[in-house]
């Protein structure tokens, strides 16, 4: 449903693998569909979130066309239409394939030292012959094991766990503000694997630690129009809604913030930022805004010391 608006006439979409530096074309299907991605097992039987996703795509879709074809009716919908809509936004951080990366990430990263912290506590709390046979135990259980779990993951049960919190979520997102407009007419919007992509300025208040609401998401609606969701953390029960179009400068890192999110693919035609370009560009623009900041705008993004006793 999302990815059409990235697609071509004939219903095929133009497809970017950051990984081998190809593209391709290919039909919606074929990059959009994955059977089974939702499925878990429960005792002996499968179940999905498929169709509570359907649910929460089928409300967004209509607000989700004409925002695309007409930015201006960010500011005729109602709450209700404001509601799907960030639901369904929430529900793109989870059900990606990058999301289940991040999970196994999680599980992976920490493990050798958890272990070894382990082996440690356990070698000063008991006897080393007793200490040396529970090690032997030990040593060679699997990853999730250390975690106290039962049974390996599930990444399509963990992402029905994070479902769960889409409206808390989605209520976050009601209450930031939306800024939605045109990009220019010479340039066009892609999209990617992780379609909602954030991005945290680097001038902030001290206290901007990275948070939900600190973040800048932005979520290209179509291949000309921008949603942006600037982060704070000041909230309203309904942030600002504002239509104003892009300039090529937003524009452009609009398109350097979704290729730096991107974890495999980028989906749509126009000029592409390779990711590499991306990280490195952003991360240079954001070195020179701090520094001006800090030199010419007395800008501290350091905690105020103590008063004194």
């Amino acid at each position: 449903m999302y990815l059409r608006h990235f697609s071509r006439e004939d219903g095929s979409i133009r497809i970017h693998d950051i990984n081998k530096g190809t593209e391709f074309l290919t039909s919606m299907k074929n990059i959009a569909v994955e059977t089974g991605f939702y499925d878990f097992p429960i005792e002996d039987t499968i179940v999905s979130t498929e169709t509570w996703l359907s649910q929460i795509e089928g409300a967004a879709t209509q607000t989700i066309q004409r925002l695309g074809e007409t930015p201006d009716y960010l500011l005729k919908m109602s709450l209700e239409e404001e509601i799907h809509l960030a639901r369904f936004t929430g529900s793109l951080f989870f059900r990606t394939p990058f999301f289940r990366s991040e999970l196994q990430r999680m599980f992976g990263l920490p493990l050798p030292q958890i272990r070894e912290i382990i082996k440690g506590q356990l070698y000063s709390r008991f006897e080393k012959r007793e200490a040396d046979k529970l090690w032997e135990e030990w040593k060679d259980k699997p990853d999730y094991w250390w975690w106290g779990m039962t049974d390996p993951p599930n990444p399509a049960e963990d992402m029905a766990i994070m479902f769960s919190e889409v409206q808390g979520f989605a209520n976050l997102l009601l209450a930031m503000p939306w800024r939605i407009g045109y990009v220019p007419n010479t340039m066009r919007l892609y999209t990617s694997d992780t379609p909602v992509s954030r991005f945290l300025p680097s001038v902030r208040p001290w206290y901007y630690f990275g948070g939900f609401t600190h973040y800048d998401y932005y979520w290209p609606v179509s291949s000309k129009v921008l949603l942006l969701v600037k982060g704070r953390s000041e909230l309203q029960p309904r942030g600002l809604r504002e239509v104003r179009d892009f300039s090529p400068y937003a524009t452009s890192i609009a398109q350097h913030v979704i290729s730096q999110e991107a974890t495999r693919y980028i989906f749509g035609d126009g000029l592409v930022v390779s990711r590499k370009c991306a990280i490195s560009c952003l991360a240079d623009i954001e070195k020179a805004k701090l520094e001006f900041a800090i030199k010419y705008l007395g800008f501290k993004n350091t905690p105020p010391p103590f008063p004194p006793k």
